[in-house]
């Protein structure tokens, strides 16, 4: 959530990406719901410090997560994998990490993908879906439906990541992004999570995936995809009303 989110003030949007409202709820409290796994969890939020100072988003995600603690971010990063690094130091390395875009809606949820990598022992693991759009991220797999290849942008496949990435130990991460960064691994000048994972690969870590259906995948990351969703969950509570 520490990027700027220029498509949207386009549009006229006077608050941040964020704190867009839909249907009485602003767009990171979607994002969140889709992260909350069953049990015990900490929340690490990483912001962007002028909305925390113009719009107090700050206090917005606090009385969505008591508990959370709060990285701002004082100029722009250089991509998303560099954000999410920037929250190292609230990190326990030896426990399991999940790292969340900000802007995307799972009905699913993330506890069946979790319940499943646990089960397969993974030591990474990533939440897909089926696209082919060269917008999104993208694995390959082998015969064993294990990940071989990562690649931002590029389709490998048509498995599709949704923006969520599981790892047995945060050390996994902070290890794996390292060295992607001392490889200058950049696509369009930018350091992003899911090729960092080609590092997990080549250390022989196991890493697999989760497939969900497109119809419980939400982006929120765009204007268009806000009014899509708007549009389906008007529909949605119409019929209710029926």
């Amino acid at each position: 959530m520490a990027g700027a989110a220029e498509p949207f003030t386009v549009t006229g949007q006077a608050f941040p990406k964020p704190l867009i409202e839909i249907e009485g709820k602003p767009l990171v409290e979607y994002a969140i719901m889709s992260a909350r796994p069953e049990g015990e969890r900490s929340f690490v939020f990483v912001v962007n410090s002028d909305d925390v100072k113009r719009f107090h988003l700050d206090s917005v995600l606090r009385l969505l997560e008591p508990t959370c603690r709060i990285v701002q971010a004082h100029r722009p990063t250089a991509g998303a994998l560099c954000t999410a690094l920037s929250a190292v130091d609230e990190l326990d390395p030896s426990l399991p990490l999940l790292i969340c875009n900000g802007d995307q809606y799972l009905e699913c949820g993330v506890t069946p993908a979790l319940n499943s990598f646990a089960r397969d022992r993974l030591d990474v693991g990533i939440i897909t879906f089926t696209a082919v759009h060269p917008r999104w991220s993208f694995i390959r797999v082998d015969e064993n439906d294990m990940v071989v290849e990562t690649a931002e942008k590029r389709p490998l496949s048509s498995r599709a990541t949704v923006g969520i990435y599981y790892y047995r130990r945060a050390e996994l991460f902070i290890g794996a992004a390292e060295r992607s960064l001392l490889k200058n691994a950049r696509y369009a000048n930018q350091f992003y999570i899911c090729p960092s994972i080609n590092e997990n690969i080549l250390a022989g870590e196991r890493v697999g995936f989760f497939a969900i259906d497109n119809a419980d995948f939400h982006p929120l990351g765009a204007p268009g995809d806000v009014e899509v969703f708007k549009m389906q969950l008007g529909r949605e509570h119409a019929e209710k009303s029926l």
